[in-house]
């Protein structure tokens, strides 16, 4: 657009690039109204307590899913591309709340790169691609529907895959699957719970499903409801709305172990996590200068050096026995947090109580909801989470708007 604007310039009665924003901003609205509209549609409002009945795959009406969606789990299935197949796809999602999107979302492990990858899997293009759908088209998620992934860092424009699964890991897929273990069964990457497969999700909403589980030749459907899952109670019996939220100073947030994925599990503040040890894929190692810290196993990253020497540096040997200059590899140096001087989490290691602060303490960062809005009052029926506000949805698109229109002020 903006080429063809330039190339025009001479023609047009106002500036080439008054034009190009123009256009930009047009295109930019109908792709915000757009996913804010698929977002508010799979985030459907908790209030509606009903339970959400399973429908298979191939009974499941034509607008909730396509026919064929169920070879995604066949492990002898290969798309055309080649980028994807039944070995590597973990589940997909199907059902009311896809209704009339004529796409489905699938979620498979990328054995190189050890991240969850989520794409929407369409008839005439299953498998994830960057340019293998309608006009060349691709079908990977956008920022806002990022969220659902858990390797994924979603900022207001984009994201970036960030969190490292290896087999035995737990995975938390909040109300789409909840937490599971990753595990290789044979040459197919499954998730289990309770001796089970996940296979697939009939989904009323993100947090009405039903999904369907493999375990000892039976396929085991579970009929939930929103409500089914709860922890902990505020005053006057109301309970937090989710297994992923946690009651503090009497409000309902997303628990701190699933916010940072087991490594900080213990709220002491709205924003503020804090850790209660090392991980299990993490040892503690004392240096001369940073004290006791939890570091990433050595055995964790390289098998041929599984003790550790020093912060930067892992052996082949013991410490005691270790000689430095034949035994040991080194990688990284410094204070800096790279290489082999890195927590499981792959951030900087800290000490075994210590906290990590997000945000500013008010809707973000650690002080969310398991939607990822506001935390909300339990007790209080009109709390702006039971209205089915969601705080990252609709002034996400008023504040693009706004940046948009301050350019064309301009």
């Amino acid at each position: 657009i903006c080429s063809l604007a330039g190339a025009g310039r001479a023609l047009m009665p106002s500036p080439w690039w008054r034009c190009c924003l123009l256009a930009l901003t047009a295109e930019a609205n109908r792709l915000i109204v757009e996913e804010n509209s698929r977002v508010r549609e799979l985030s459907s409002t908790r209030s509606q307590a009903q339970e959400c009945k399973y429908v298979a795959p191939q009974d499941v009406k034509l607008s909730q899913g396509y026919r064929g969606m169920e070879q995604l789990s066949n492990p002898d299935w290969v798309d055309e591309t080649g980028s994807t197949d039944g070995k590597h796809v973990l589940f997909y999602a199907y059902g009311k709340a896809f209704e009339g999107y004529k796409q489905i979302l699938a979620w498979k492990y990328n054995e190189a790169t050890k991240f969850v990858e989520m794409f929407y899997s369409k008839d005439h293009c299953m498998g994830m691609c960057t340019d293998c759908c309608d006009r060349g088209k691709g079908n990977l998620p956008s920022a806002m529907s990022a969220r659902l992934n858990p390797s994924a860092d979603p900022k207001a424009w984009s994201y970036k895959l960030v969190k490292h699964f290896y087999e035995g890991d737990l995975i938390n897929f909040g109300d789409m699957g909840g937490q599971v273990t990753l595990r290789k069964v044979g040459d197919r990457w499954r998730l289990e719970k309770d001796g089970k497969y996940l296979e697939h999700i009939y989904t009323c909403s993100t947090v009405s499903v039903a999904p369907s589980w493999v375990g000892d030749g039976q396929v085991v459907v579970e009929d939930q409801s929103i409500k089914a899952n709860v922890t902990g109670s505020a005053p006057g019996g109301q309970p937090c709305e989710s297994a992923d939220e946690e009651l503090f100073d009497g409000l309902c947030f997303t628990s701190c172990a699933v916010l940072t994925q087991g490594f900080y599990p213990k709220r002491v503040g709205n924003g503020t996590c804090q850790r209660t040890g090392c991980a299990p894929n993490e040892e503690l190692y004392e240096g001369k200068k940073a004290g006791k810290r939890c570091y990433m196993k050595c055995s964790e990253m390289n098998s041929e050096y599984p003790f550790r020497y020093s912060s930067h540096r892992c052996c082949k040997k013991t410490m005691s026995r270790c000689r430095a200059w034949f035994d040991a590899h080194r990688s990284g140096s410094g204070d800096r947090c790279e290489g082999y001087g890195i927590a499981g989490d792959e951030r900087c290691p800290a000490a075994r109580d210590a906290n990590m602060t997000q945000g500013d303490g008010v809707c973000s960062g650690f002080a969310v909801s398991s939607t990822q809005g506001c935390p909300y009052d339990p007790s209080v029926v009109n709390s702006p989470r039971k209205n089915g506000a969601h705080a990252h949805s609709v002034p996400f698109a008023g504040a693009a708007l706004a940046v948009f229109d301050l350019f064309l002020v301009l």
